[in-house]
């Protein structure tokens, strides 16, 4: 019987985990956001990609240490052998900045496609130490 590993969070770190783990593991990835390919966000939002389609997550609500379980926002439970979190971090953003968009997300990357197509095309700026911006 392989392990079950349950990682909560579904952005950059948890779904790379997840595929490094491969199908030795019985893997359950639990996160707000269905998976996408998070680096390819700023390849949409250079115009170079087309618009990310992301189906819903189910975020992890409770956690069962003793018996080994996460049950999930959609009330289903998920056992475990091994509990990961890889939840990530909030961006910090710099205070008065107008018009500032953090990078997170396909709904960043969506919000900052219509800011530029609602008239400010020409001022862009990437900044950070996350993945995401170096793929810019």
């Amino acid at each position: 019987m392989s392990k079950r590993v349950v990682i909560i969070g579904g952005g950059m770190a948890g779904t790379r985990l997840a595929e490094l783990l491969g199908p030795s593991y019985d893997v359950s990835v639990l996160g707000d956001e269905g998976f996408y390919h998070r680096t390819r966000l700023t390849e949409y939002v250079a115009g170079r990609a087309v618009e990310p389609v992301v189906s819903k997550g189910y975020p992890a609500i409770r956690i069962d240490r003793g018996n080994g379980v996460v049950v999930d926002g959609k009330g289903m439970a998920s056992y475990y052998d091994h509990l990961v979190f890889a939840t990530g971090a909030e961006p910090i953003v710099p205070v008065g900045i107008e018009g500032h968009h953090v990078l997170r997300s396909a709904a960043d990357a969506i919000a900052i496609v219509e800011r530029g197509r609602n008239g400010r095309e020409d001022a862009c700026e990437v900044h950070g130490i996350d993945f995401t911006p170096w793929q810019t």
